[in-house]
């Protein structure tokens, strides 16, 4: 796990340095050893691995983003369905934590913005590293989760092979040549993948111009070889896309194709 969180599990503060620590699976309660590791530890354990990293969204605890981390990682180690990753890495920032209220959501997305750009030049240098160290490095992120990837993709111009966004928390026009973000059909070798949902709750009063809502779109098409949306507004009914196995399902017919692409 790579935490950008001040001692590891802060969910308001940024850390000085990236704190990169093993944490069990098991260990609902990081019983576990959590030491800050060398860098050089991590670089060594991706050395041409294929390698998924996996950044969460706004407004949860540490512990709910490694219980979401673990399904992660129960999905990539199935037995009898495998999925093309040899190592799995969590990102964790400061996103705060959200209270049960409309106005609590409002307030922590905009408090939450600025946290995730500024985590996501904190994480660009390690990004970077890693995209060169692995033998691929694949990128999987969540709601705001979107924006420090982005941003972090953006400061070094990191090259990943793919980058999947479910329900990503940005400007559905992003992606466009002349926009913030329009490097990033250069940056992805493979394919840009959202998964959305017009029955996200998320974005049903004020977020109708976000991708979560309606996929990456703009005035010009964006190239069909390069950016595909997935709409699965039929399968999600809610926010948390982690909790949908459906959600999975999509990935690993995805990833099989990829990896063993049919005659």
């Amino acid at each position: 796990m790579i935490s950008l969180r001040k001692e590891l599990t802060d969910s308001k503060k940024l850390c000085e340095e990236p704190w990169v620590s093993f944490v069990g699976v098991s260990d609902p309660f990081l019983t576990d050893s959590t030491e800050n590791l060398p860098d050089s530890v991590l670089i060594q354990a991706v050395r041409g691995k294929k390698a998924l990293v996996v950044i969460h969204g706004m407004g949860i605890s540490f512990l709910k983003v490694k219980k979401h981390y673990d399904r992660v990682l129960h999905w990539t180690q199935q037995e009898n369905d495998p999925i093309p990753y040899d190592i799995v890495i969590g990102v964790t920032w400061p996103g705060l934590e959200l209270s049960p209220s409309k106005l609590s959501f409002g307030v922590i997305f905009l408090k939450s913005n600025p946290k995730a750009r500024r985590s996501g030049k904190k994480l660009a240098t390690m990004l970077d590293t890693l995209s060169q160290t692995a033998a691929s490095l694949d990128i999987l992120t969540h709601s705001m989760g979107s924006k420090v990837a982005l941003v972090a993709m953006k400061e070094e111009r990191v090259g990943v092979a793919h980058l999947f966004l479910m329900g990503p928390s940005i400007d559905a026009k992003v992606f466009q040549k002349n926009r913030k973000y329009g490097f990033v059909g250069d940056a992805v070798r493979d394919e840009v993948v959202v998964l959305y949902s017009r029955n996200d709750p998320a974005f049903r009063f004020f977020g109708e111009k976000k991708m979560g809502y309606m996929g990456a779109a703009g005035k010009k098409s964006l190239p069909e070889e390069k950016f595909l949306n997935w709409d699965l507004s039929s399968e999600i009914h809610g926010h948390s896309y982690w909790h949908f196995d459906s959600v999975y399902t999509h990935l690993s017919e995805y990833l099989k194709e990829k990896t063993f692409p049919k005659d």
